[in-house]
Parts: structure tokens; sequence; C-alpha cells
């Protein structure tokens, strides 16, 4: 289904609203296209649930239009996108290749979210399709509380726009107000990200970019994995030359086909840099060090015996001898959540020569 140059990709209800949302009593401005003809969006509401199938939906033969498109308001004396329609007090939170990150006020029901475009309209059909791919990959791994919620996703003018759940922090952030994120933090945080990974490797989906600025954590402290923009089916693997992040990125990854133990190495270095403090480097010696298959001894000392073991389960050398994230979810609950250590004065870190 098609509005000119505005497209819903899908919609559905929050799960986290406890009273049915006012966005049906909205009616959706009138677009007016560049062709001069007029639609209106009457599938933009939130009780909708309409999971939109995405190749049937879009035809990669269609034309692509990218000229600008606008919204006409009732009283005419100002135009605004569909964005700026519907959402308020937008204040940029995040930004980067991908484009731009915001929170924003929805007017239709005065909650905070998160809403992600891209920069830079997208000028060929394969940079499209890549944009859709990330909501339908994001989609897919929905209704799990260690995943980043989408609540909807529309284009307009060669924007694709994600309403997203808002977390205020990353697990990056929380690791720069610490030395080492301590044990009663990091268990738990642990936990949230292999069960967030165990689900998403159960839908057949790799993430291929997990890494600590996209794992979310929200006001109640329970992490969500985000950022699904390199996600992609398992089946497809072999289509990509895109090997993500080099920080996290395990060796075999450079001459093959990604899969599944690509996350698990890359979670693996996200757990031992929360652990011991260390900044993962995109190269050199360091970067060698991290790749040898097991914990640095030099970075053990602090370090509980139990999450050594895990870690060391999950960046082994040979990709078939790494664990899954449901054993290692087992593992996990396994273990006895050691007391925390008192930290040592002096800092470990590995110091590339």
């Amino acid at each position: 289904m098609h509005f000119n140059n505005t497209e819903i990709l899908f919609n559905y209800k929050s799960s986290l609203a406890s009273k049915k949302s006012k966005l049906s009593n909205i009616v959706p401005p009138e677009i007016v296209s560049t062709k001069t003809d007029y639609t209106t969006i009457n599938t933009f509401r939130s009780n909708a649930l309409t999971h939109l199938n995405l190749d049937d939906r879009h035809n990669p033969s269609d034309s692509f239009n990218q000229q600008s498109a606008t919204y006409k308001l009732s009283d005419q004396s100002r135009e605004k996108t569909f964005f700026r329609t519907y959402f308020r007090n937008s204040v940029v939170v995040g930004s980067g290749s991908f484009g731009v990150v915001v929170k924003c006020v929805c007017n239709s029901d005065n909650i905070l979210y998160a809403v992600k475009k891209n920069l830079t309209p997208v000028r060929s059909q394969s940079n499209k399709n890549e944009l859709y791919n990330e909501v339908k990959q994001l989609q897919i791994c929905q209704n799990h509380p260690n995943i980043i919620k989408i609540y909807s996703a529309w284009e307009q003018s060669g924007r694709v726009y994600q309403q997203l759940e808002y977390c205020p922090q990353t697990l990056s952030s929380i690791a720069n107000q610490f030395f080492v994120i301590p044990c009663v933090l990091l268990y738990p945080y642990i936990s949230n990200i292999l069960n967030g990974l165990a689900h998403i490797h159960s839908k057949n989906v790799i993430h291929r970019d997990i890494k600590l600025e996209n794992i979310l954590v929200c006001d109640y402290n329970i992490c969500k994995i985000g950022d699904f923009g390199l996600a992609m089916n398992v089946e497809d693997a072999h289509k990509t030359d895109d090997e993500g992040d080099s920080r996290y990125l395990a060796l075999e990854a450079l001459t093959e086909s990604p899969s599944f133990s690509i996350d698990i190495f890359a979670l693996g270095l996200c757990i031992l840099e929360m652990a011991t403090g260390i900044v993962v480097p995109k190269h050199g010696p360091t970067w060698q060090v991290l790749r040898q298959g097991f914990f640095p001894t030099q970075l053990s000392g602090n370090v509980s015996e139990d999450i050594v073991e895990l870690v060391n389960n999950m960046i082994c050398k040979k990709k078939e001898e790494r664990w899954t994230a449901f054993d290692l979810v087992k593992q996990l609950g396994n273990t006895k959540r050691p007391l925390e250590r008192k930290r040592k004065e002096h800092k470990m870190c590995i110091v590339d020569a």
C-alpha cells in the first residue's frame, strides 16, 4: 500500500500503555504531494495493529521519487512534516553516520519516545531496502523485555522514521561512569543481554553490531538491545560484505560469512570491557591480544572466575567452540553471584606498545 512520498511501514499498539491510545481520535493531516494530488493517511492508528508484509508491499522495480512532500495544515499558515505534526519538544540524543535520534513527546499520548531517521535521503533502491530491512528485522524480534520496542515506522521524502521506546542511557555511557561496572550491576546486565540475544537468534536473525553503544538501558535499569541497522536473517548472511565495528569483530568475519557466533564474540568483548574497564581498540597489539581465544591474564586479577569462564566460552578463536546464547544463559543462571570485591587502587589495563 503506497501513500505517494509518505509510506507507513507498520504501526501497532504499545504494550507499555496502560490505557487505550488517543491517537485514533486524531485525524491525520493531508499530504500535499509533488504530483499535486491528495491522500489522507487513514492507516496511522495506534490501535490498528497493521503489520504489513514488506516483501509483498514493495516492488523493487517501482520507481523511486526523491522529491519533497509536505503536510498541509488546516490554516495553511505553515507546513509541517508528519513528524513535526505528531511530535514535539525534540532534542537530539544521538547521531552518527546512520542519521540522528531525537527524544520527543508524541502529541497523541504525551509519552516520551525516541525517533530515529536517516539524515541523507536515500539515493538508490538498495539503500532504501537496507533501511526497510532494519525495521523489518527489529519487528521480527519484538515482544521481548530485552529488545528495544518499536511502535511505528514511516517513510517520507527518502527518509525512514522509526518511533522507538526511549531509554535515557546506554551501556557505553554507564561504563564511562565507572572504571569497572560493579557486580551488583554487571550480572543483571549480562543476563539481560544474553536473554535478548538468545531471543534474536531464536528468530534466525544475526544482529551483527553488538556493542556497548547499542545496548540501551531504560529507567528501570533493564538492558535492551537496539540498532538493527546491520541485522539480517542467517540465511541471507552470504549476501553481505559489511563487517561491522572493527572493535568487536571476530577474526572469521574478515574471511567468512557472518553467523550467530560473531554476536557471541562481540558480546564477550563487551563483558570483558565492562568487567575490566579497558577500552576495546580498533586495531593494534591489544586488538590482537583480545583475539587469542581467552581472557587476558593481565586483566583477570580483579575479575570473578565466573565472569572469566563465561567470557572464555564466548571469545574462542574457533567459532565452533563458542557457546550459544541459550547455553550461556543457562551457565549464567547456574552461577552464584560472588560478593563484590574491593577494587584495587591502581588501574589494570593493556597498554599498546
